[in-house]
């Protein structure tokens, strides 16, 4: 399906997974209410110059949640804790061409970048504690 050996930059998630062994098998996607996120990486696999999307988008809780967005050169995180408001996020933006290891967080020196990728993560739904991880207010019992 394609040349041993070759590669490709093109972004993918775990949820791409999926589609694309379903139509490597020839099975129709689900039909059920709940949607599929991913995408089908089999032109990819045909040809790796293809792109299926332009970016990825990955989250993870750590002290903070970190939301992140990966294209192809670039990844930008933001962490922010979710009893504190968005303009209190702390971002780094890391450059694959210079810097593949990411050892220099770029944030403060590319804006436009920066503002073009958060615009990028401002388009998935926003984050929401789980009620687990909610403060409870305890009326206490007398």
């Amino acid at each position: 399906m394609t040349t041993p050996g070759s590669a490709t930059k093109q972004p993918a998630e775990s949820v791409d997974i999926y589609p694309t062994l379903a139509e490597l098998a020839d099975l129709q996607p689900p039909s059920g209410a709940q949607p599929i996120d991913g995408v089908s990486l089999v032109p990819v696999l045909m040809d790796p110059a293809v792109r299926v999307r332009d970016h990825a988008y990955h989250a993870y809780p750590r002290k903070k949640l970190g939301r992140a967005i990966r294209t192809e050169r670039y990844r930008l995180v933001e962490w922010r804790s979710l009893d504190r408001p968005k303009d209190k996020a702390e971002y780094e933006l890391y450059d694959y061409e210079s810097d593949p290891l990411e050892r220099k967080n770029l944030a403060a020196d590319q804006p436009n970048v920066l503002r073009k990728l958060k615009q990028t993560l401002g388009t998935y739904p926003a984050p929401v504690a789980s009620s687990r991880n909610r403060r409870r207010s305890v009326t206490p019992s007398i």
